[in-house]
């Protein structure tokens, strides 16, 4: 879980965050960094069962796709965007590099809460689509939504947890009940 509050208000370069040790958690944003606490259990465990459940889907269509959930993201270097979403899904491979993803992955979804809400929703939404993600998901499972943004279509949706939600351009034949992954 992040605190905004502990965000610093000085502009650091990239070099910065990527010399960070694996253990510290963080995003640059616009020359902002965001440090992360660790996250709850059950933030954990709805990341790793959704994730594994688009994995699964992918294993059945043989695609080349990759799942990855809180990995480093290099949005883009000059412009000082990088990112740990909750979970990635990155359609080319080769955007993978030591374990970290450099450019858009073509679909991320990140599990809210009170601290991230208003981040989430306007900063990284607006962050996504600039560095041209195709499909962004944000579950707030405390108030049982799922706001989908589809960027391609430049169109978005706010779902009830309880309802099934395509995948859209991505996986258009997957569709998740956030509700059947929650504890």
């Amino acid at each position: 879980m992040e605190n905004d509050q502990d965000t610093q208000k000085k502009t650091v370069p990239m070099k910065y965050i990527l010399s960070l040790p694996d253990d510290v958690k963080a995003e640059l944003i616009d020359g902002q960094i965001y440090y992360f606490a660790a996250p709850s259990s059950s933030h954990s465990d709805l990341v790793r069962r959704i994730a594994t459940e688009i994995e699964n889907h992918i294993k059945q269509l043989a695609v080349n796709y990759e799942v990855h959930s809180e990995i480093n993201v290099v949005l883009n270097e000059e412009e000082n965007l990088f990112v740990f979403p909750d979970i990635s899904i990155i359609c080319n491979p080769e955007k993978m590099v030591y374990g970290k993803c450099y450019g858009a992955p073509d679909w991320i979804i990140e599990i809210t809460s009170d601290l991230t809400r208003t981040k989430d929703a306007i900063i990284k939404a607006n962050t996504y689509y600039k560095a041209g993600v195709k499909l962004y998901w944000i579950i707030d499972h405390t108030r049982g939504l799922i706001r989908t943004h589809d960027f391609v279509s430049e169109e978005y949706f706010d779902h009830s947890i309880d309802q099934p939600v395509d995948a859209g351009s991505i996986l258009s034949d997957m569709n998740l009940k956030i509700r059947d992954f929650m504890w």
